[in-house]
């Protein structure tokens, strides 16, 4: 077995010969001191146990994973419920028969304590949008005409995000976000996708490192938490949590060679055997800063774990509330 924390490359096989019988742990790593914080090194772990309860298979070697690792599996939330997600339940008549337990998009966070429900501030560090106000949907625009939409947002100080007094994040706020931490694709353009998905507007994937300098991905998920805990507050009341919304991150490789520097964790080799960020490292990153605000305010992280084979399971340990939104093409 392999620890969870932190999560490596890793895979493990069984193999049998007519003379042989193999347990194989293979690590995947890159090692070059463009990771600052892990310069030209790697570390890995693995753990070779045998059941106390052989005749239970998996489920004793599971168990003793569960004592060897009590912290991974600390459950900290306050029992079942379901997840809800933009619905006025206030309106329904005879809450309780529905067991609402948690809520991603609250309208009332008074109300949510009222009845028993944890209140969740939404938060998509994989993605940043940018809106197009009145482009139309066809033709699609092309790569160049992103840029220069793009461009024109860096150069926009006018307000968004705000709330209550909050200080002021501009659109040239998020613009600059994105552009320090939008991933870049092998021949070196900006990874967008989904134009339309969501009317007037494209997604940049981002990494979503906390450590990127200035404005990045995760300042900008961090100030609406802020804005969000002060509206709580406001209504008497406390924010329960954050959202984690596609946990496992969206694309699978990074290769803007300016973010390798803050990597927590090594890098990769593509098949061309060119230097790769891994998406896991960069939500490895923010999971755990999330993690370590959330227990210094005593809140509980939510997650949509969609996609599980894209590797969101190695973070389940730093999630409280695990779940999965389903679609008629998706979850």
């Amino acid at each position: 077995a392999v620890p969870m924390d932190p999560p490596q490359a890793s895979l493990i096989s069984y193999k049998t010969t007519d003379s042989l019988q193999n347990m194989v742990v293979r690590f995947d790593f890159a090692l070059t001191p463009a990771t600052k914080k892990t310069a030209s090194k790697a570390s890995f772990s693995f753990l070779i146990y045998a059941p106390t309860l052989p005749q239970w298979g998996f489920r004793s070697a599971t168990q003793e994973y569960y004592d060897l690792f009590p912290e991974y599996f600390e459950v900290k939330s306050p029992g079942g419920g379901n997840w809800l997600f933009q619905h006025a339940y206030d309106q329904l008549e005879g809450i309780e028969d529905f067991s609402f337990g948690y809520n991603e998009t609250p309208g009332s966070y008074a109300f949510d304590k009222e009845h028993g429900v944890v209140s969740f501030q939404y938060t998509a560090p994989a993605e940043q949008w940018m809106e197009w106000p009145g482009k139309p949907k066809e033709p699609e625009p092309t790569y160049d005409d992103y840029m220069g939409r793009f461009q024109e947002l860096l150069n926009d100080t006018t307000g968004a995000l705000d709330l209550n007094g909050f200080p002021l994040v501009t659109k040239k706020n998020v613009a600059e976000a994105m552009r320090n931490s939008a991933t870049l694709l092998a021949d070196g353009r900006y990874f967008t996708v989904g134009w339309y998905v969501y009317g007037e507007t494209v997604c940049f994937i981002t990494n979503h490192n906390p450590d990127i300098p200035g404005w990045n991905s995760y300042k900008l998920q961090i100030s609406n938490v802020e804005k969000a805990e002060k509206a709580a507050v406001d209504e008497g009341v406390t924010l329960g949590g954050v959202y984690i919304d596609n946990l496992a991150g969206l694309g699978s490789y990074n290769y803007r060679t300016d973010h390798f520097a803050y990597a927590d964790l090594p890098l990769l080799w593509d098949a061309d055997k060119r230097l790769v960020l891994p998406t896991y490292s960069s939500m490895y990153s923010y999971a755990k800063a999330i993690r370590e605000r959330c227990d210094a305010n005593n809140q509980l992280i939510l997650a949509n774990m969609v996609f599980p084979e894209r590797g969101s399971a190695q973070y389940v340990h730093m999630v409280d509330v695990p779940g999965s939104e389903m679609g008629p093409h998706w979850g």
